[in-house]
């Protein structure tokens, strides 16, 4: 006979920066001898507590926010059944952080210990910007690619949706959102940004949605099959790697694709932050020299 249990399960929602005290629920469907468990917050104790004994045969998360997998991993190791996520939601279960800090504080560490069971915290030994996202785009799955600066603040907790939404458009390869100065906190004016060097008269904090020559690493996001397509980003930009993104920008445009900005994706920037690359002798780049003529 089949059954359908419920199961409420107290814990933590976290999006964008802030904390939401819930109740989830976790549905078991089967019998008295196997049972299919959809959704695993929190608690794999609990919810195991629950199945009794039967036989698990797969996990099902309904969506990737983390008050839905967080436990989905210790539940798998525990009744050795695979967990189903939709692929559009990878981009929520593989959170990449790649570090390249020689060393940090202790309450850094402890931060960084107790990261969920979804996100993966990467050393990398040589400082290298252009290294470490490049280590992200081969250890991630999902595919769209989101950057982020470590010194970013994200105060829209719809970050992930307003730069996913332009990608119903097989034109657009990447979106740059906006990088608002959290120390200046005003509009700058809409860039020309026109002709071949249109790149160096960008800007990321103006009100106007516009295709744009270049992306900025704060804020950005591309497909994956056309970052590996395309080779990745290239690893002779060394250090804090100046224009990096520019290099690949450009790329993708020679490729026939568009990059959009985004005014509503929106993080705030703390410029000048220590740490990282910023940290490394080479702090600078010749790009003339280093790399040729590309930029």
């Amino acid at each position: 006979m089949i059954r359908i249990d419920r199961v409420v399960v107290p814990g933590v929602f976290s999006l964008d920066g802030q904390d939401f005290d819930v109740e989830n629920n976790v549905w078991l469907v089967g019998d008295d001898d196997e049972v299919l468990v959809i959704d695993a917050p929190h608690d794999a104790a609990r919810i195991l507590e629950a199945v009794g004994g039967r036989r698990v045969t797969a996990i099902v998360l309904t969506h990737g926010h983390n008050d839905h997998i967080n436990a989905a991993v210790a539940l798998r190791e525990a009744v050795g059944a695979p967990i189903w996520l939709h692929p559009a939601d990878r981009m929520l279960w593989e959170m990449v952080h790649a570090d390249q800090s020689p060393d940090h504080e202790a309450e850094t560490w402890a931060t960084l210990r107790s990261l969920p069971p979804h996100a993966r915290h990467v050393r990398l030994t040589e400082p290298s910007v252009t290294a470490a996202v490049n280590a992200g785009v081969r250890l991630a799955g999902a595919p769209l690619l989101l950057f982020l600066d470590d010194d970013v603040e994200i105060d829209d907790r719809e970050l992930l949706d307003r730069h996913v939404r332009h990608y119903d458009d097989p034109s657009v390869a990447g979106v740059v959102g906006r990088i608002v100065n959290a120390e200046r906190r005003a509009d700058l004016p809409r860039p020309a940004a026109a002709g071949a060097l249109g790149f160096l008269q960008m800007n990321f904090d103006h009100p106007y949605a516009m295709d744009v020559p270049t992306a900025a690493g704060a804020n950005m996001s591309f497909r994956r099959e056309l970052v590996e397509r395309l080779g990745g980003f290239d690893e002779r930009y060394t250090a804090n790697a100046f224009r990096w993104e520019t290099d690949f920008s450009l790329r993708v445009i020679r490729a026939g694709y568009r990059i959009r900005y985004d005014p509503e994706a929106r993080v705030l920037h703390h410029y000048g932050t220590p740490g990282g690359c910023d940290e490394s002798l080479n702090n600078s780049v010749n790009i003339a020299a280093q790399n040729g003529s590309r930029v």
